[in-house]
C-alpha cells in the first residue's frame, strides 16, 4: 500500500481522490454520513478504510472517586447535548459494513495511566476547556473541578481512558 501523509476536509477534496487511495484513515466526526460516503468514494477497489472514535464506557478511576464519576458524568452529558456521542466508536463497524465494506473487524484499545504522569494531560485538557461552560450552567461548581484536578496529580490513582476503537473493512473489488 502507498503510504501518504494527507490531511483533507471533508469538502471537494474527496471528490479528486475517488477511487484512487488504497488506504483511508479518519478519527471519525459521528454525523456525518455524507461523509463517510466520501471516503468510500475515494477508496479504490481493494482499498481499506479505517475509522476511529471513542467508546467512554470503560472510562474509570482507581480508587473510586464519587466527584470524579460526577465530573465525567457531567462532561459527557454537556457534549451530548452538543450532538455527542459518548458510545460511538462501538457503532463503527456496523457503519462500515452497513456502506458496503467486506472483512469488517474492530479493535479497542485503553490505556491505563497514572495519576501526575504526562497522560493525564487528555482529562486536564478537557476538563479545562469546559470548566467555565459547565460552572455557568449549573452542572458543576469550581470546587468539584478542584477535587478531580488535585486527583489528576496523584501518583497513587490509576485512571482508565476512554476505549478507541479502530474499525476497518475493505471496499469490495
Amino acid at each position: 500500500m502507498e503510504a501518504r501523509e494527507q490531511t483533507y476536509v471533508f469538502d471537494q477534496r474527496w471528490q479528486e481522490e475517488r477511487g484512487r487511495l488504497e488506504g483511508v484513515e479518519a478519527l471519525w466526526d459521528a454525523g456525518s454520513a455524507a461523509a463517510l460516503e466520501r471516503m468510500v468514494a475515494a477508496v479504490k477497489p481493494g482499498g481499506v478504510l479505517v475509522l476511529e472514535d471513542y467508546d467512554f464506557s470503560a472510562s474509570a478511576c482507581h480508587p473510586a472517586d464519587e466527584n470524579f464519576e460526577r465530573v465525567t458524568e457531567a462532561v459527557l452529558d454537556f457534549m451530548s447535548a452538543a450532538g455527542f456521542d459518548p458510545n460511538f466508536g462501538r457503532t463503527l463497524p456496523t457503519l462500515l459494513t452497513d456502506a458496503g465494506l467486506e472483512d469488517v473487524h474492530a479493535d479497542g484499545r485503553v490505556r491505563i495511566v497514572r495519576g501526575g504522569s504526562h497522560e493525564v494531560a487528555f482529562y486536564r485538557l478537557t476538563l479545562f476547556a469546559l470548566r467555565v461552560p459547565l460552572v455557568d450552567s449549573g452542572r458543576l461548581t469550581d470546587t468539584d473541578f478542584d477535587a478531580v484536578l488535585a486527583g489528576l496529580k496523584d501518583p497513587r490513582r490509576t485512571f482508565v481512558s476512554p476505549v478507541l476503537v479502530a474499525a476497518r473493512g475493505r471496499l469490495p473489488g
